[in-house]
Parts: C-alpha cells; sequence; structure tokens
C-alpha cells in the first residue's frame, strides 16, 4: 500500500520519501531514512499515521520536537495482525517506544470471513468466489443474515480486533501507547437500519468504547485525539486547473488504473485556480 500510494500520489507533486531497511525485506517505510543505531520512536498505523496527501505526518513533527528518529511504520488498510510479521517485530523491540493507532476494524475475521494471512482489509469467504474486501462482505452478509446473525458476526469481527492487538502488545517489549485517531469518539450509535454502514462507523471502524478499553489497558498510556480539521481532504490533478474533494469524487478519479498522463485530453475546468500547495492533512484509510 505504501508504494500505492507513492504510485497515485507522485502525479499531484507528492514525495513520502520511501525508504528500505534490511529488517523489512521488500517492505518499505516512509521518510526521511531513520538512523537505527541511535534512540528512535516507532509508530504503527494506517494512512494516517503514514500521512498521506501530508508533507509532514504527525511522526515527523513529533521527532522534531522531541529531538529523536521516528520511524514511520504506517501501512493503509493494515490492522494490527499485519504488524505481527517478524520483521515489524524485530524493529519495535529496539524502539524506546512504541505509538500504535487505533486501526479499522474492517482488518478483523469472523466465522464467515477469513483474512487472516495479510490482516489487511481483503480476505475470504462462502459468499464470494473470489477474495473480497470487508466491505463487501459485511454488505452481502447484510443481505444474506438475519439481524441477530448479522450482529454476532461483527462481535466475532470485534473480539478478533481485539485478540491481534493483545497478541501484538505481548510480542512487543518496548513501552506501547495507544492513539486514537479519528473524526469521531470512541462511543458510537449502532444503525441497524442502514447496513454495512450504519455499524460500520467512521474509521476506525467497528470500533467501539468497549473495545478501546479492553485494548487500551494493556498499554502504558493512551491518547485521543478528535478532529476533523483539513477534512475532507482536497485531492489536485497536475494537469487540470480543477479541484477535487475526496468527499465527493469519484472512486474511478481518485484512484485511477493508470497513471495520468500530460497528454491526456482533460475537460476544461469551470475557473482556473492556482497550483495547489503539497501542504495538506491526512485522509481515512
Amino acid at each position: 500500500m505504501d508504494h500505492f500510494y507513492q504510485n497515485l500520489d507522485r502525479a499531484g507533486g507528492f514525495d513520502y520519501q520511501l525508504q528500505s531497511l534490511p529488517e523489512l525485506g521488500d517492505r518499505i517505510y516512509r521518510g526521511p531514512q531513520v538512523d537505527l543505531s541511535r534512540p528512535f520512536i516507532a509508530f504503527v498505523g494506517a494512512a494516517q499515521t503514514f500521512g498521506r496527501f501530508v508533507e509532514a505526518p504527525f511522526p515527523a513533527i513529533l521527532s522534531q520536537r522531541l529531538g529523536m528518529p521516528a520511524l514511520n511504520l504506517g501501512v493503509g488498510g493494515a490492522g494490527p495482525r499485519h504488524f505481527l510479521a517478524p520483521r515489524y517485530l524485530a524493529l519495535l523491540n529496539k524502539a524506546e517506544a512504541v505509538v500504535l493507532q487505533v486501526l479499522s476494524g474492517r482488518s478483523a475475521s469472523n466465522s464467515m470471513f477469513n483474512n487472516s494471512a495479510g490482516g489487511g482489509l481483503v480476505g475470504e469467504s462462502p459468499l464470494g468466489s473470489a477474495p473480497m474486501r470487508a466491505e463487501e462482505f459485511l454488505a452481502r452478509a447484510a443481505q444474506n443474515s438475519s439481524r441477530s446473525e448479522f450482529a454476532a458476526l461483527i462481535e466475532e469481527m470485534r473480539a478478533d480486533y481485539v485478540a491481534s492487538y493483545l497478541s501484538l502488545f505481548d510480542a512487543v517489549t518496548a513501552p506501547k501507547i495507544l492513539l486514537w485517531l479519528s473524526k469521531r469518539k470512541p462511543a458510537y450509535e449502532e444503525d441497524y437500519e442502514n447496513l454495512p454502514q450504519g455499524v460500520l462507523g467512521e474509521f476506525p471502524h467497528l470500533v467501539n468504547e468497549r473495545v478501546v478499553a479492553e485494548i487500551a489497558a494493556r498499554c502504558e498510556a493512551y491518547v485521543e485525539c478528535v478532529s476533523s480539521e483539513g477534512l475532507p481532504q482536497k485531492l489536485w490533478r497536475r494537469y487540470a486547473a480543477r479541484c477535487w474533494s475526496i468527499a465527493t469524487i469519484p472512486r474511478r478519479k481518485c484512484m485511477p488504473r493508470r497513471p495520468i498522463c500530460s497528454k491526456r485530453r482533460v475537460a476544461p475546468c469551470s475557473a482556473a485556480i492556482p497550483a495547489p500547495s503539497r501542504k495538506g492533512r491526512g485522509v481515512s484509510s
């Protein structure tokens, strides 16, 4: 996902300074480069931690303020199980402290949806012949299940989510700080009349106050940041003087299947705007 973001966003002028480490193998991390021979803080999270559309993500800002290198291991769409891989644990256990973002519950499994192999958003289900995203599975499950059956699947996902976090906490020996970073507070009302979105809620999806309490109890500290500042994030196409909002942009325009080319013909915009700054805010995964 990290290469994926860079490939998508390079046309908008974003350079994520992707770096490699022997411990990570074929995985990369968001720069700047970190000298692991010095004390450092590690950050585990999703797109908000990685800092998509952001010139200086919050780990980099904290690094400057604390005078300590920050290893940004944010991976868009990842869940806690993703970071149980030995290549991540080898780095996390070298850190002075580890900041772990509360990630989306879409990364969890249940008895009808198994994404345990990658710990991300895509898994297998008897409701489909090919791997599917968690949102697609939940939409199909809502159509094929009673309300009580659907609610049971949601609770299975929450239980699996908590178990994955606790396994990660057990494997990380460094002091752990749990970070809630969202537009909403952990407590939210579930709407079973609007499935699946009414139960998913805003990012981090499916995670409620009870789940946060269970995982926060195993960390040395818990930090809660609730804000919608900078959202919706604006997106820009380099070769068209038109500004798109991530809240309204069609998915096919937000995630093009091929690179934007200067020779590609674009429709004239309604009003010319100045070339945008590369600075921005993070977005939900």
